[in-house]
């Protein structure tokens, strides 16, 4: 007898890997433990070169990264991890304190697909990394 089948959003996120780069260890690894509860398979990492070294060897379909590294900017991060083999098709998500106009307009030139502003609300991210549209105020 067959059991329930997966919606497609399920199907989608068992196993995406996602990488969650943030210099603030407890909110790193909270995300991680939220994002594994839904199926993810997730890595962490606390500094921006972490963050390279990690997506080498994982090669992230996601990056969820903290905009305000202490010793690399989140642009300058976007920027290198676009241009690792590794992450040149990953969808890239910023998190950050910013939301000016040129801000935006910063993130998007470094490679980053999302620009989010902290507070950012964990239903409302996941639907990027599977290719789902939300509404442009979510941005």
């Amino acid at each position: 007898m067959d059991g329930p089948k997966p919606q497609d959003g399920e199907r989608r996120r068992s196993g995406t890997r996602v990488l969650v780069a943030d210099d603030h260890q407890d909110t790193a690894r909270m995300i991680r433990i939220l994002l594994r509860g839904q199926g993810y398979d997730v890595r962490v990492a606390f500094t921006g070169q972490e963050a390279i070294e990690v997506a080498e060897g994982f090669r992230p379909e996601a990056i969820l990264l903290d905009h305000n590294f202490h010793e690399m900017e989140g642009d300058e991060l976007a920027t290198r991890l676009r241009g690792e083999g590794c992450c040149r098709d990953a969808t890239i998500i910023a998190s950050s304190g910013y939301g000016q106009e040129q801000d935006r307009r910063r993130s998007k030139e470094s490679g980053v697909n999302h620009h989010l502003i902290k507070h950012v609300d964990f239903d409302r991210v996941s639907p990027f990394w599977q290719g789902w549209r939300l509404p442009a105020t979510s941005d």
